[in-house]
């Protein structure tokens, strides 16, 4: 949702406050996508002279992205509370590499979505795990080894050992 943000320019200390849904459902996650759900965001934009406005968001989303060892479905709540300067004379000139920190503005206008999509994909934890001792999946079977435990043989040989083991093997008794 886009909000026209002039009429808060041209007056300075003018504030508005706004409560807008979030029109996305999905985020991408690892070049994955997966659902999103999220609270209606309040917005307090405030007018703070020489054409910097302050945007102060709050709202809740909730995400379902699977565990990086068991890919069992993990609920993550993400509240955000953020708070945003935005300088216009900033932006208006051509020589700032940093545009892609404003994605969020096209022109006067704020861009809601965009603004909150970011802020949800920088709150994403780096590791997703369904519980901190998740056992993940087994490398044989594949089965959950948080649901079932497995007789699998999982021990991995030093590959530097190889040499070694080549030559007990050739040296068996059958």
């Amino acid at each position: 949702m886009l909000i026209d943000l002039s009429d808060i320019l041209s007056a300075e200390k003018k504030e508005k406050s706004v409560t807008v849904p979030i029109e996305f459902t999905e985020i991408s996650y690892k070049g994955n996508q997966y659902p999103v759900t999220a609270s209606d965001v309040k917005l307090e934009i405030t007018n703070q002279g020489k054409k910097k406005l302050l945007i102060q968001m709050e709202f809740q989303a909730t995400l379902r992205i699977p565990c990086d060892r068991c890919l069992e479905d993990v609920v993550i709540e993400v509240p955000v509370c953020e708070e945003k300067v935005v300088d216009f004379n900033f932006l208006k000139t051509e020589e700032n590499d940093d545009q892609d920190e404003f994605n969020f503005m096209d022109g006067c206008n704020l861009d809601v979505d965009m603004l909150a999509y970011g802020e949800i994909s920088l709150a994403i934890p780096m590791k997703v795990l369904c519980k901190e001792d998740c056992k993940g999946i087994c490398s044989v079977c594949g089965c959950n080894r948080n649901l079932v435990s497995c007789d699998c043989d999982t021990t991995v040989p030093d590959p530097r050992m190889s040499a070694i083991y080549d030559i007990f093997n050739n040296f068996k008794e059958v």
